[in-house]
C-alpha cells in the first residue's frame, strides 16, 4: 500500500533530543511507497520512494533502516546511499538479503537522511519474517479452523462427539507440520543434552589426564634437579683431576729434564773411564809402578736405574 506523509503515525518517529516539533510540511519531503507490513528477510528489500517539489536530493543523502525506538542517527541498522535523480521518476533502493536483520519480534522503519543528518522522510513501521514463520502461522490457523468445525458439530451425542473431536484433534496434532517441527526440536534438544553430557565426561577425563601429566612433570623436574646436582659435583671432580694432571705433567717434565742431565753426565763419565783405561794400558807397558798405582783405584759405582 502507498504511504503518504499524512498517514504516518508520528509516535513511531524519533528525532533525537530536538526541542522543536517538526511540522508535516517540513517532514514530508520524501515519501515512501508500497510499504508492506512484513518483509521476508531471505529476500532483497526493495524500497520505493519519491521526492516532493520542495526537496532536492544531494550527494551524501542516505536511505537508512532503523529499529523502532531509535534516538540518534547513529543508531542505524544499515543504510544505502541515495542516488541523485535526473528526472521526477520514482526512485528505489535495494537492501541485500544477507544484510537484513533476522529479529522477527522487532519493528523497523525506513528514513531518508540528508547529508546533514536531517530526517526528510520516514516510512510506516514494519517487521521482518521468513517463509517458515508464515507457513507455521497458516498451519496453526488451519488447525484452529478445524477445531472450530469439530466443536460446531457437538449438537447431540456428547460422548461420541467428544471421542470424535479427540480423534480429529489427535489427527491434526500428528499431521501438523508445526507438531512435527516441535518433535524434531525436542529430539534435537535431547541430542544436544546427550552431547553436552559426553563433552562433560570428556572434559573430566581430560582434566584428570592433565593433572596426572602435571604430577609426572613435577617428578621429572625433581629428577632433573637431582641430576644437575650430581653433574655439578662431577664437573668439580673433573676440574680437580685436571688440576692434578697439570701438576703431575709439570713434575714429569722436571724429572725428565733431570734424567736427561743425568744421562749426559753418565756418558761423560763412561768416556772418561774409557780414556783412563786406555792410559792405564799405556802406562802398564812403560812402568810397573804406574800399573800398581792404577790397580789401587776403586772401580766406578753402577749408575742407578731410572724408573
Amino acid at each position: 500500500m502507498e504511504t503518504d506523509c499524512s498517514f504516518i503515525d508520528y509516535t513511531f518517529i524519533n528525532f533525537g533530543n530536538s526541542e522543536s516539533l517538526l511540522t508535516t510540511s517540513q517532514y514530508a519531503k520524501v515519501i515512501f511507497h508500497n510499504i508492506e507490513e512484513k518483509y521476508n528477510f531471505d529476500k532483497d528489500l526493495v524500497c520505493q520512494y519519491s521526492l516532493t517539489d520542495q526537496f532536492s536530493a544531494n550527494p551524501g543523502d542516505r536511505i537508512v533502516l532503523f529499529r523502532l525506538g531509535w534516538q540518534q542517527v547513529t543508531d542505524y541498522v544499515l543504510f544505502e546511499w541515495a542516488p541523485v535523480p535526473q528526472d521526477d521518476s520514482a526512485l528505489q533502493i535495494k537492501f541485500a538479503a544477507n544484510s537484513l536483520p533476522r529479529d522477527t519480534n522487532e519493528f523497523y522503519q525506513l528514513c531518508y537522511l540528508s547529508g546533514e543528518n536531517a530526517v526528510c522522510g520516514a516510512s510506516i513501521p514494519f517487521q521482518f519474517t521468513n517463509a517458515n514463520g508464515t507457513m507455521l502461522t497458516s498451519t496453526y490457523a488451519e488447525c484452529f479452523e478445524s477445531l472450530q468445525m469439530n466443536l460446531s458439530k457437538t449438537t447431540s451425542g456428547f460422548g461420541s462427539q467428544r471421542s470424535s473431536l479427540v480423534v480429529d484433534s489427535l489427527t491434526v496434532k500428528e499431521t501438523s507440520p508445526a507438531v512435527t517441527y516441535s518433535n524434531n526440536l525436542i529430539a534435537d534438544v535431547a541430542q544436544v543434552k546427550e552431547e553436552n553430557k559426553q563433552l562433560k565426561r570428556d572434559l573430566l577425563q581430560t582434566t584428570t589426564s592433565l593433572q596426572r601429566c602435571d604430577s609426572q612433570m613435577k617428578d621429572l623436574q625433581s629428577e632433573v634437579d637431582s641430576l644437575k646436582s650430581v653433574l655439578q659435583v662431577t664437573q668439580n671432580d673433573v676440574a680437580d683431576l685436571k688440576l692434578r694432571m697439570d701438576m703431575a705433567n709439570d713434575e714429569y717434565r722436571k724429572l725428565y729434564a733431570e734424567k736427561t742431565r743425568t744421562e749426559r753426565k753418565y756418558e761423560k763419565l763412561v768416556t772418561k773411564c774409557q780414556v783412563r783405561v786406555s792410559q792405564k794400558k799405556t802406562m802398564d807397558s812403560t812402568s810397573d809402578t804406574s800399573c800398581d798405582f792404577i790397580g789401587e783405584l776403586e772401580p766406578l759405582p753402577p749408575f742407578p736405574l731410572l724408573l
